[in-house]
């Protein structure tokens, strides 16, 4: 990611990811809730879940699941 983000020419203070980065670039990023008000929900029950939260992923935008 940090090759990718430094070929990007132009002005920005954020980007907006449309997938989980992976485990050696987290430092890079920071989470926050999705506050979309499209149909963006996830089902999921049982001790797997505390995982999903506590690592953060979701599916990618362009998945469908």
């Amino acid at each position: 990611m940090k090759e990718i983000v430094a070929h990007i020419d132009a002005a920005y203070n954020s980007l907006m990811l449309g997938f989980t980065p992976v485990s050696d670039d987290l430092d890079m990023f920071e989470a926050s809730v999705c506050d979309d008000t499209n149909d963006t929900r996830l089902f999921f029950c049982g001790r797997d879940l505390e995982s999903i939260e506590k690592e953060k992923l979701f599916f990618p935008q362009l998945s469908h699941a």
